[in-house]
């Protein structure tokens, strides 16, 4: 994967990597031979929406990524909505470990992936993120012997696809950290309920054609502008500037369409059994494929005026190790509401 970077006097520099043969623009701090962290952005949102936690978990003792999500402000913005299925985001999440992690500990020598003549780690699994039968969720057993690792932290869609590299690439993952974004098999369960309903009814919204983009995009984007604004707990969380960053970055050409097909290909990908779940419910057991085995932290803002607090509750068919901490004076936008808590509690959590 070829790399480059620009020097700028932040504490972060910027920089580009081809993963999964997509150009991604990153924010990178922290000393690389450091354990590497993940940063992943949400919607409507770029790298810039973890401006308060890249020096602090860098300070820390970290190395930190973040991002643009592929279609997003300065990363490459394939054509088409099967572009942004989940099979491609977990790839591309697995592509940046590759690029920036160290090599593990060979803990079992005839596990892992094995080194290409680059170093780069090549997994036997295929490169749009799904497994084997003799790795990720289909077996836990499969250790992370030699395998490149992270740190994946995620929020809102972020934390959607964060959620699914730990499901799917478990090998790949040290920790995982969630913010506002639920286990999808906890979201689609929910779905059946009239109150998560009402609060999602843009993604029903955006599974239609153009008309989400012009209303995105009217008055200069208004809608955008008004949610940052009037959404979170802390009326400074987001000043001026951040509103005009935000509206710049999805007012480049293609990233609009792109952010909204991510909800357009959800759609196309689960849809059926979305529904289904919704209207029957499903077992209170979750498959073993749908199992999230690593270390989890869920960070979750209680005023978050899109999922409802009850996501963060009966967790325990989904996931086997987690810690749950909820700021019930914070939004959807937890890392700009509550930035002080937000570090504190991704700090301890790593380290821990």
């Amino acid at each position: 994967m070829a790399r480059t970077r620009s020097e700028a006097r932040e504490p972060w520099t910027h920089g580009e990597v081809v993963a999964n043969d997509v150009r991604l623009h990153y924010v990178e701090a922290g000393d690389p031979a450091n354990p590497l962290v993940v940063l992943l952005h949400g919607f409507p949102e770029f790298w810039y929406a973890w401006r308060h936690q890249i020096p602090a978990l860098a300070d820390a003792g970290y190395h930190v990524v973040a991002p643009d999500l592929r279609g997003y402000n300065d990363s490459e913005k394939p054509h088409g909505v099967d572009a942004y299925r989940l099979t491609h985001l977990v790839a591309d999440v697995v592509a940046l470990i590759d690029e920036f992690a160290t090599d593990g500990p060979a803990i079992d020598e005839s596990a892992g992936g094995r080194s290409g003549a680059d170093g780069s780690k090549t997994s036997e699994s295929g490169t749009d993120g799904s497994e084997t039968d003799e790795s990720g969720a289909n077996g836990a057993a499969n250790d992370r012997a030699g395998s490149r690792e992270a740190i994946v932290v995620g929020h809102d869609w972020g934390g959607a696809i964060a959620w699914e590299v730990a499901i799917r690439r478990p090998e790949r993952v040290r920790k995982l950290a969630v913010l506002n974004a639920p286990h999808p098999e906890r979201f689609q369960r929910e779905l059946g309920s009239a109150s998560q309903l009402r609060k999602s009814w843009y993604m029903f919204f955006f599974q239609t054609p153009r008309a989400p983009e012009a209303s995105i995009r009217a008055g200069d984007f208004r809608v955008l502008s008004r949610m940052l604004r009037d959404d979170p707990v802390d009326p400074n969380a987001f000043d001026a500037v951040d509103v005009e960053r935000y509206k710049d970055a999805l007012a480049k050409p293609g990233a609009l369409t792109a952010a909204i097909n991510y909800y357009r290909a959800l759609g196309r990908e689960n849809g059926v059994a979305t529904l289904r779940r919704a209207v029957s419910g499903g077992p209170d057991r979750a498959p073993a494929s749908r199992r999230v085995r690593v270390p989890t932290l869920l960070l979750w803002g209680e005023q978050d005026s899109a999922l409802d607090v009850s996501l963060t509750e009966g967790l325990d068919p989904w996931v086997d190790d987690l810690r749950v901490e909820r700021l019930p004076d914070a939004s959807h936008w937890v890392q700009a509401d509550a930035p002080r808590e937000v570090n504190d509690a991704l700090i301890d959590f790593c380290g821990s």
